[in-house]
This record gives structure tokens, C-alpha cells and sequence, in this order.
């Protein structure tokens, strides 16, 4: 082998070595969220009703009772955000808003308590996607 190859091979192979390799999604189909309908995540578990959902990421959860129009608590698993909608089927001509782990345990203070009737959640990638954790 000369020794041009050699010094060329192992030049490429620093250079592919040390390119830092960009973070990529992982293709969860299926992520989490807790909801409750009364504030404080249920006053500590113990009061209203409460729910960890599971849902298809990017899938459309449209409410239903009792917790469509009443949920007070909303948080996404770690890595997961979700978008909650004032409409059904999560159409977006109503409001909306994006949830991040650990989410809110009172909607009141942004005007969503009692006031979200679908939701879609997808996962993020902390330290890449701002606000994911």
C-alpha cells in the first residue's frame, strides 16, 4: 500500500470522526399526557377526574366528556410536546396553544382552563427543540 493512501484514509477518517452528526427525531408512534379537571393536577391526585393518555403522535384526540371544555391540568411526558385546540378535531381556524413538559397544573393563568376540546402531540429532542425537556 503506498503511503499516500494510507495518510489519505486516515485523514478522512479524522475529518468523519470528529463532524458532529445532527440529533434526529425518534419516530415514537405513541406519546403521553396527564390531564386533569381540576387545577394542581387533580389538589395533589385526590379530587376530579384524571387521565395519562396515550396517542399516536401527530393523531388528533378530540374530547370527550368529562373532560372536553374542563380540564384545568395539562403536561406532556418528558420529551413530548402537544398543541391543545378550542375546537374539535384539532382545527386550527379556533385557538391554540403548545404544551412542553412538565406543563401547566393551572390553565388558568393563560386564559385554557376548562377550555381545551382536542389536542395533537408529537415528540422533541431536548436541547434542539426550544423548550423541550
Amino acid at each position: 500500500m503506498s503511503l499516500s493512501f494510507i495518510a489519505s484514509f486516515a485523514l478522512l477518517a479524522h475529518f468523519a470522526l470528529a463532524t458532529p452528526v445532527e440529533p434526529t427525531r425518534q419516530a415514537e408512534s405513541v406519546v403521553g399526557v396527564y390531564y386533569t379537571t381540576d387545577k394542581n393536577w387533580g389538589n395533589g391526585h385526590t379530587t376530579g377526574d384524571r387521565y395519562h393518555d396515550t396517542i399516536e403522535t401527530l393523531s388528533c384526540r378530540h374530547l370527550a366528556p368529562p373532560f372536553v371544555d374542563s380540564i384545568s391540568s395539562f403536561g406532556p411526558d418528558s420529551g413530548v410536546k402537544c398543541t391543545v385546540f378550542d375546537t374539535p378535531l384539532c382545527i386550527s381556524n379556533g385557538s391554540s396553544l403548545e404544551i412542553w413538559n412538565e406543563g401547566y397544573a393551572d390553565m388558568s393563568w393563560n386564559g385554557w382552563d376548562n377550555r381545551i376540546r382536542s389536542f395533537l402531540c408529537v415528540t422533541c429532542i431536548p436541547d434542539v427543540d426550544a423548550g423541550c425537556r
